[in-house]
C-alpha cells in the first residue's frame, strides 16, 4: 500500500511539474506581450524563453514494457492433443522494441492537450487573483485597460492565439493508431501473434469381399470404399510481427504523433500571407 501510493505521488508530482512548465511559457508569452505597454529594461526581452515545452519522450514499448525480452508461451489451437509435454516456451528479445525497451516518440498527445489546459487554466488564475484584465490571452494593469484599440490589438498580437489544428501543442495526434504509436498486427492468420495454419488431409481406404456356396468359396468384385478425414493444426510464430501481435504505425512510425504542419510546430495561429 505504502509502495503505490509513493508511485502515485511520484507521478502526480511529475505531472504537475509537466504543468508547470506550459503555465511558465504562457507567462513568458505575457511579459512579452506587455512589453507593448510598458518596453522593457534593454536585453529582458531577448532573455524571455518562448519555446512550447519538449514534445519528444521515451516511449515504453507496450509489449514487453521495457524488459527489452519476453517468454512466449505456444498457445493450443488443437495442436498439443496427443503431444507429449506442454506447450512450447521461447524466450527472445522483444519482437516489437527489438530489445531496445522503446523507443524515441512524441508525448502522449491527450496527456500534452491535458498539460496545456492545467497549465493555461494556472496562468489565468494568477493573474486574475491580481485583478488584471484579460486582453485576447494576455492580461495587462487594469490601470491600461483604457488604452486605445490599437494597442491592445497589438498586445493580443504580442500573445498570439493557438493553432487551430494543434491547440498550443505543436503536435497533432496520428490518426491511424490513435496515439497509441502502435496497431495490431495485419497478418490474415495471425492470432495474438501465432500464425495459426490448418491443414485437412483426404484418405481413401477400399477392400474387397467374398461368398461361400456349398464347400468352395468364390471372390466377389465389389468393393467397399471408407473415407477419413485428418486434420492437422501447425502452430508458428507470425513472421510479421515476430509474436507481438502488434507493430509500429507505420503512418508515425510509431511516435504517436506528427509535428503540426499549420502552425511549423509552434502552437501558435500563423498570420495569412
Amino acid at each position: 500500500m505504502k509502495r503505490c501510493f509513493l508511485l502515485f505521488f511520484a507521478l502526480a508530482t511529475v505531472f504537475a511539474a509537466i504543468g508547470d512548465e506550459f503555465a511558465d511559457y504562457f507567462e513568458a508569452r505575457n511579459r512579452m506581450a506587455n512589453f507593448v505597454l510598458v518596453p522593457p529594461p534593454p536585453g529582458e526581452e531577448g532573455a524571455l524563453d518562448l519555446r512550447l515545452p519538449d514534445a519528444t519522450a521515451h516511449m515504453r514499448c507496450p509489449f514487453c514494457e521495457g524488459r527489452r525480452e519476453c517468454v512466449l508461451e505456444e498457445p493450443n489451437y488443437g495442436q498439443l492433443d496427443g503431444r507429449i509435454g506442454g506447450p512450447k516456451k521461447k524466450k527472445l528479445r522483444c519482437p516489437l522494441c527489438k530489445g531496445a525497451g522503446g523507443w524515441k516518440a512524441f508525448e502522449d498527445p491527450a496527456r500534452r492537450s491535458a498539460d496545456i489546459a492545467r497549465g493555461l487554466a494556472e496562468f489565468s488564475a494568477s493573474h486574475q487573483s491580481r485583478g488584471e484584465v484579460a486582453e485576447g490571452g494576455a492580461f495587462i494593469p487594469r490601470d491600461f485597460a483604457a488604452a486605445d484599440r490599437k494597442t491592445l490589438r497589438r498586445v493580443q498580437e504580442a500573445f498570439g492565439k493557438p493553432c487551430s489544428q494543434c491547440k498550443w501543442s505543436g503536435i497533432v495526434q496520428c490518426r491511424k493508431c490513435g496515439g497509441k504509436g502502435v496497431v495490431k498486427c495485419g497478418a490474415k492468420d495471425c492470432k495474438g501473434g501465432w500464425l495459426v495454419t490448418k491443414t485437412t488431409t483426404t484418405q481413401s481406404h477400399s477392400g474387397g469381399g467374398i461368398r461361400g456356396g456349398n464347400s468352395s468359396f468364390h471372390s466377389v468384385g465389389s468393393r467397399s470404399h471408407r473415407t477419413t478425414k485428418r486434420e492437422t493444426v501447425t502452430v508458428v510464430l507470425c513472421p510479421e510481427c515476430g509474436g507481438a501481435a502488434l507493430r509500429r504505425c507505420e503512418e508515425c512510425d510509431g511516435e504517436r504523433a506528427k509535428v503540426c504542419q499549420r502552425c511549423a510546430g509552434t502552437g501558435i495561429k500563423q498570420k495569412q500571407n
